[in-house]
């Protein structure tokens, strides 16, 4: 392995709620960054990260559906359709899992790297070690593949766009938005995931 393949790194926190007892509590966001490291082993942030940690396995002990976790927040809304076809076992897809099946999830939410550090492999590390660090007792990866440039440009208070969303230059990303869906949808299956039915939902076996 060459030697410049260590020369980004990850951190991540997780935010966990202590009180309340509704579908949400089983939901820990994960937000983190991308960094690289020079020669000198300076820092500097190249990309941002953020998924879930849907536990699934404690909210049905405690009498939560599925639904009533992941329809919470519209970053992990659309994985109810994958989740209870999982739980109606009408997806033969999943039948290897089942001897080992954890109903806790992955959610990978969004991957977001500066141009000058793509096309080196990171969104593939971040899942490896993502899964590494959180998904031990989890059956899947899940994501929604969408391409960022065609998403609305979220400004800040004054309906700026912010200094980062600017550096990303998603605007220099493929226009035509079914070729740059067919596009991102490919790149994960090349690394390994797989589509569910459709509406650009994509699953990985853990």
């Amino acid at each position: 392995m060459e030697e410049e393949e260590f020369h980004y790194g990850i951190s991540a926190q997780v935010s966990l709620r202590l009180f309340g007892d509704d579908g949400e509590r089983w939901v820990t966001p994960i937000k983190g960054f991308i960094n690289f490291y020079d020669d000198e082993g300076e820092q500097l942030q190249v990309g941002r990260i953020s998924f879930f940690h849907i536990d699934l396995n404690s909210a049905t002990e405690n009498g939560w559906g599925s639904f009533d976790v992941l329809d919470h927040d519209q970053s992990t809304a659309p994985f109810i359709d994958i989740i209870q076809s999982i739980e109606d076992d009408d997806y033969d897809s999943f039948e290897h899992l089942f001897d080992d099946w954890s109903s806790n999830i992955l959610v990978a939410d969004r991957i977001e790297i500066l141009p000058e550090h793509r096309n080196n492999g990171i969104t593939a590390k971040v899942f490896d070690q993502m899964v590494r660090l959180f998904g031990s007792d989890c059956s899947l990866l899940l994501l929604k593949a969408f391409p960022l440039q065609h998403e609305p440009r979220r400004g800040d208070t004054y309906g700026d766009i912010s200094d980062w969303q600017k550096s990303l230059a998603l605007e220099n990303f493929e226009t035509d938005q079914s070729s740059a869906l067919e596009h991102l949808t490919s790149y994960y299956e090349r690394i390994g995931f797989t589509k569910f039915k459709t509406d650009g939902i994509m699953y990985k076996p853990i």
